[in-house]
């Protein structure tokens, strides 16, 4: 007989966005589904979305549309877990940015 699977409750989470320069848009995939989607066309923004948050973290795909032609840039993302706790992590590119962070 196989052992049970544990439940994967959805739980929130909170991302901070702080940017070197603005970008056109920001999205943020989990398992594929864009669980969030904005603007920043200050050097800030905020997200808010409820995802299944296992034990041994999540991966999360992060989109930022800065311009074709712009110069190096920089994206902080801080996350707030459904425990509460924060981690940092950061993209660095030269035009569109595509990357997948890992949260624990």
């Amino acid at each position: 007989m196989a052992a049970p699977v544990p439940e994967v409750k959805v739980r929130p989470v909170h991302i901070e966005f702080a940017l070197t320069q603005p970008a056109n848009k920001l999205s943020v995939r989990h398992l594929g589904k864009v669980v969030w989607t904005g603007e920043a066309r200050d050097s800030s923004a905020e997200a808010e979305f409820t995802i299944p948050w296992p034990p041994d973290g999540v991966d999360l795909r992060v989109q930022i549309d800065w311009p074709e032609s712009a110069p190096l840039a920089a994206a902080r993302l801080r996350l707030t877990d459904p425990e509460g706790g924060e981690q940092e992590r950061s993209i660095w590119s030269a035009g569109p940015a595509d990357e997948v962070l890992t949260f624990r």
